[in-house]
Parts: structure tokens; C-alpha cells; sequence
């Protein structure tokens, strides 16, 4: 059985369906919990972001309640988290029999590449499809939220429309129109409202977007401020991956061309005019004046490109990283170079490190510098 886990809350599953149809035997882990980040901590050796040990236990957890030989997938560049940490761990657990692959562009898909076998040029394109049918959601559902319709209202609206999807996944059927059929509800009503703040976030990708690790709690909580908060895109961390690997085989304009257009496809199908995914490789040589973006992963060289990318399109009034504690490269990127470039700009940028606790201080932080973009945005206005 593959087991998916560390897209994403909302992606996992998706991503599980599109292998589905593919036929590979697939299913999602369930979403990261307070449990799964004692447990990881408890299993693997101090230092580790805590992503990485909201993996390790999201993955014991799974092995736990359904026995059997899994084969864990996840993303292999995500702040140290290597496969052989996370098996590790597994091990330590009791389930001898799971492995982990996390492959990366650097290292190509090592085992995954046999475990795909004659499906993988279906696989590709079906992931990239969930991808982006989850970025269109996750975007939609953000608009309905800032417009004030009611949260759960809304999250009941998208499931409708994922549920939709998922079934498109399973059987090979068009996921944009799936989406496509489900637009009058991902619409808000007549009595809704510009939000207040725009703010965008960065930093450690996946996590913000869905599920219950502190950073997406503290997209919710920015959100009941009346803000609209737009997170990372799943098909921006796929364009920045495209990037990476081109750099081994120049496929870059193909690859880049596939997963805008999906993106695109699925923005217009939920009927809303939403904001492209910031093309990190666009951003290079600017953000070669500030740190060597070959070293770095993802975090440190895609902060860069997103506030840049922000303040020439004035999409946002405050850009957020939300990043896991350690997470060196882009901590080293905020604490530095974003602060310069937010004293110069017109966007505000604010850096918080997310180790599952501080919740209170976080939220204090946020909010003052919400009120000084507010404020900030307001004089520019008048």
C-alpha cells in the first residue's frame, strides 16, 4: 500500500486518488495532529524542524492503526526530512516492514520510479491535475472566507466540490470540470464585502495550506480578522521543483508550460479571478544580488521571489512566513534580506517561526503587524 502524507491536509487525498487511477493501490494519512508532533519528537533525535516530526508521527500513527507493509511518499526536500531519518523512526515504532521514499529533483524518484513502473507517465499528469484542482479549491474557499460567508458554511461548499474531484481522480475523468459543476456554490453572495487585509504567505510550503499544524490554525485565526489570506500554491512548489531539476535537464519550459496551464484550467473553472502562482525561476537573477540560490532547497530562495513577486503586483498588503523552527536557510533569509527589502518597499513582511507552541505570542505578533498594514495601506490610500 502507498501511503501519501506531507502535501497537505487536502492534498494528500487528492493525491492518492490520482494514483488510484492510475492503478496504483493508494491512500492518504490523516492530517497532522498535537498527538503525531509528541510522538515524532519522542522518535527521532532533537534539532529536526518540527515538520519533520509531524511526519515521522502522522506516519507511525497510520502504521499503527493499519497494519501492514506501507510504503510512505513524501516530499524528500522538506528542512532535512530524509527517508532514512523517517524509517528510522518507523522502525523504532514497531513497523518493521514500512519504508519511506522522499524523492527530490536532485535525486530523481529512486525507488518511486520503480514502484510507478509502466504507470508513470499516466501518474505525472494525474498529480499535477489534483495539484491543481486543490490549489483552485484551497484559493476559492480563501475568497468565500474573506467575503464573509460563514467558515464551515464554506468548508462545506469546497468538500462538495473535492469529493467531486476525487471521484474525476479515481476514474480518469476531467477534474475541471468536476470543479467546473460545483462553481455557483464556490461564489459569494450578494451581501459580501472586500476584505479588509490582503496577506500573503510564505515560507515552509505545504502545511499553511490545510490540515492541523500551527501554521494553518494561525491562516484561520488571520482570517477571522477579516483578512484574506492567500498561502502557497501546491503548483508553485511544482514549478520551483521543475526549476531545480532543469538544471539537470533542461526540461524546464515544457514542465513549466504543463503545470500552468492545469493551474490555469482549474483557477477559471471555479468561476473566481484568481491570483497566478508566483513562478519562482522568474525570480532568479534578482534573487541572486541577495543569497546564492543554488544552496538553497526552497524556503530561503522562494521567500525572495514571492515578496518580489507581491510588491510589483500589489497583491498583497503584508507578506507572512510561517516557517518551522531550524528551518536555517529561510530564517537566514527573513531575519535578513526580506527585512530589507520590506524597510524599502510597500509591502509589509512579518517572519514567525512555528516549533507547535507559542500560539498566544504568535497571534500578539501577527496582529500588530496586521494593524500596522491596515494602517499602513489606509494612509497610502488617502
Amino acid at each position: 500500500m502507498v501511503v501519501i502524507v506531507g502535501t497537505g491536509a487536502l492534498y494528500d487525498p487528492l493525491v492518492a486518488a490520482a494514483l488510484r487511477g492510475c492503478g496504483i493501490d493508494a491512500e492518504a494519512a490523516a492530517a497532522p495532529t498535537d498527538e503525531a508532533l509528541a510522538l515524532g519528537r519522542a522518535l527521532m533525535p532533537r534539532g529536526h524542524p518540527c515538520s519533520v516530526y509531524y511526519l515521522a508521527g502522522t506516519m507511525v500513527l497510520h502504521a499503527r492503526a493499519r497494519p501492514g507493509a506501507h510504503c510512505f511518499v513524501t516530499p524528500g526536500d522538506r528542512c532535512g526530512s530524509y527517508a532514512t531519518d523517517l524509517q528510522r523512526a518507523l522502525h523504532a515504532s514497531g513497523a518493521a516492514s514500512a519504508t519511506v521514499i522522499a524523492p527530490s529533483p536532485e535525486r530523481g524518484l529512486g525507488a518511486l520510479d520503480a514502484l510507478l513502473a509502466g504507470a508513470r507517465g499516466l501518474v505525472g499528469q494525474a498529480v499535477l491535475d489534483a495539484m491543481a484542482a486543490g490549489d483552485a479549491l484551497c484559493a476559492a474557499g480563501r475568497r468565500l472566507r474573506s467575503r464573509s460567508v460563514d467558515p464551515d458554511e464554506v468548508d462545506g461548499r469546497v468538500g462538495e466540490a473535492i469529493r467531486s474531484v476525487t471521484g474525476a481522480l479515481e476514474c480518469g475523468g476531467d477534474t475541471a470540470e468536476a470543479i467546473r459543476r460545483h462553481a455557483p456554490s464556490l461564489r459569494p453572495g450578494r451581501r459580501s464585502h472586500a476584505p479588509r487585509l490582503r496577506v500573503r504567505v510564505t515560507g515552509e510550503l505545504l502545511p499553511a495550506m490545510s490540515g492541523g499544524d500551527p501554521g494553518a490554525h494561525l491562516v484561520r485565526w488571520m482570517e477571522s480578522r477579516g483578512a484574506e489570506v492567500e498561502t502557497p500554491l501546491a503548483c508553485e512548489w511544482a514549478l520551483h521543483q521543475a526549476w531545480r531539476a532543469s538544471r539537470c535537464d533542461g526540461e524546464l519550459a515544457r514542465v513549466r508550460t504543463m503545470i500552468l496551464d492545469a493551474w490555469a484550467r482549474h483557477a477559471a473553472a471555479t468561476g473566481h479571478s484568481l491570483s497566478p502562482p508566483v513562478d519562482a525561476s522568474a525570480w532568479v537573477e534578482a534573487a541572486e544580488e541577495w543569497v546564492p540560490v543554488s544552496l538553497c532547497s526552497g524556503a530561503g530562495f522562494t521567500e525572495i521571489a514571492v515578496y518580489l513577486d507581491v510588491e510589483r503586483s500589489r497583491r498583497a498588503d503584508l507578506v507572512v512566513s510561517l516557517k518551522p523552527f531550524a528551518s536555517i536557510p529561510s530564517s537566514s533569509t527573513s531575519d535578513a534580506v526580506l527585512h530589507a527589502l520590506s524597510r524599502r518597499g510597500t509591502v509589509g513582511f512579518l517572519s514567525l517561526e512555528v516549533n507547535g507552541d507559542g500560539h498566544t505570542q504568535m497571534r500578539s505578533r501577527l496582529e500588530l503587524a496586521m494593524d500596522f498594514a491596515q494602517r499602513r495601506e489606509g494612509i497610502g490610500r488617502s
